[in-house]
């Protein structure tokens, strides 16, 4: 019931995950850093 990902082979082939996906990561950051920006004015006033 599983689905192959790259070549034929039954067994798992371990350079599938080798190449993180950024565009999460990228994303988490630009909502942080956002929010940082919001709330140290905030703190200093």
């Amino acid at each position: 019931m599983g689905m192959q990902v790259g070549s034929g082979s039954s067994s798992a082939d371990p350079e599938v995950m080798i190449e993180m996906n950024m565009t999460p990561l990228i994303d988490v950051m630009l909502v942080l850093i956002i929010m940082l920006i919001i709330t140290i004015p905030i703190q200093n006033h």
